[in-house]
């Protein structure tokens, strides 16, 4: 039930440094990681980029970019409407990222087993949401902001949760298939993307979504809801892998039995990127202007804009479209990766994470988590609980985001492929 780039069940269980010889460092970032490593500044090391890898992963990012534009055609011509989206965004939430959490999750453990390193990246991927919702929300507070309005929780989320899922490891892909070098860059990668998940998924989920909901769910206590959103299909999926993994001996996995469940779960959780993406395109082309519109659009929109001239809570003021737009912006492709190098700076330092040269795949791993754009997910987080309008909004603030994003990822990706000693 292994993949077919995958190591078979049990081989290399335990090793930290399965990877080969990494490819040598340019002599521009050999003596810009001592800065890194006394804890430097990522803005003051632009000139360690390479235009060779500056292309390579130009050219990764312009195929994710493709890949959605396909998405994005498919829905805007008609042939999937949103209300099709809505339907498929329910499935991926509830059946194909469950799946692809307790594979992933169940096939990294009994591949790699359990290293420092793997078990530290889901307590970064939680620090690295925790510190950026702590940061966005005192920088509103001091600006005066008010948290509780529409527009402040959906930057809030934006700033603080990255598309960590189907975006880094479409770039994986584009970047680590063959003619790389090295085989086993591509799995191993694909692996802690997903280990990440273990720590992303339950804080994005039950945390994230109270932010982006505001609490505000019909239907029970609020123990039930907070337990609906903690016990989320996302999270049940990510904790049975690792308890399958743990708990379960090697033999009765390999067994044919559970062997054959596992391949066809595995079948389905490889329906998980393109779904994924799908979602992606149609809730960007859900914000994407249009030439026209019909009757019930028009409604939408005055509602829109009737909610847009309320005023805010308690006086406060609110942030411009454009301001929002720059706050995000600086939060993922500044902010974030700073505090990803913090975070390994620290860990590496108490012994929890290993020095690059020893696996050079989690250094670049945590890293391209730091740099995602806002996670599409939050609109099939409000499309789940049936706030259309709210999804509609957040769509068109994604369209935007994912447009400025292209420049800053090509070059923060050609950055971390350097630091990380994974140039082809």
């Amino acid at each position: 039930w292994t993949s077919a780039s995958a190591p078979p069940l049990g081989r290399g269980r335990g090793r930290a440094t399965a990877l080969g010889r990494a490819p040598r460092r340019t002599a521009a970032v050999a003596s810009a990681l001592p800065a890194l490593r006394g804890g430097g500044s990522l803005l003051g090391l632009a000139h360690a980029v390479s235009p060779a890898v500056l292309a390579t992963s130009a050219a990764a990012v312009a195929e994710l970019v493709i890949s959605v534009g396909i998405g994005f055609a498919v829905v805007q011509s008609g042939l999937i409407d949103q209300s099709a989206i809505a339907a498929l965004a329910k499935i991926v939430y509830n059946v194909f990222v469950p799946i692809f959490l307790f594979t992933s999750v169940l096939r990294t453990v009994t591949t790699y087993g359990l290293s420092a390193g793997m078990l530290a990246l889901p307590l970064v991927g939680m620090a690295q949401i925790f510190i950026g919702l702590a940061v966005s929300s005192l920088a509103l507070r001091i600006a005066g902001i008010t948290l509780t309005s529409p527009k402040s929780r959906r930057l809030i989320i934006c700033s603080s949760f990255g598309n960590s899922g189907v975006l880094p490891l479409l770039l994986v892909e584009a970047l680590f298939r063959a003619p790389y070098p090295d085989a086993s860059v591509m799995p191993r990668a694909a692996s802690y993307i997903s280990f990440y998940l273990l720590g992303w998924s339950p804080v994005f989920w039950s945390v994230g979504s109270s932010i982006l909901t505001g609490g505000g769910e019909e239907g029970g206590s609020k123990w039930s809801q907070a337990a609906r959103k903690i016990i989320s299909p996302p999270i049940v999926g990510a904790l049975s892998g690792l308890c399958a993994a743990l708990l379960v001996p090697r033999a009765l996995l390999q067994a044919r039995p559970v062997a054959c469940v596992l391949t066809c779960l595995s079948s389905f959780a490889r329906a998980y990127p393109a779904t994924a993406l799908l979602v992606l395109a149609g809730s960007l082309a859900g914000g994407a202007p249009s030439r026209s519109r019909s009757t019930g659009g028009a409604a939408e929109t005055a509602v829109v804009e009737a909610e847009a001239e309320a005023p805010p809570v308690g006086g406060r003021r609110e942030l411009s479209t454009w301001a929002s737009l720059v706050s995000i912006m600086a939060s993922r492709y500044l902010l974030s990766p700073a505090i990803a190098w913090s975070l390994i700076i620290a860990l590496r330092k108490a012994g929890f994470f290993p020095p690059v040269a020893v696996d050079p795949v989690l250094t670049f791993v945590v890293l391209l988590q730091a740099a995602m754009p806002p996670a599409q997910n939050s609109v099939i987080m409000l499309q789940v609980v049936g706030d259309k309008l709210g999804a509609k909004k957040l769509s068109r603030m994604l369209f935007m985001l994912y447009l400025l994003a292209v420049v800053p990822m090509s070059f923060l990706v050609s950055f971390f492929l350097q630091t990380a000693s994974l140039c082809a």
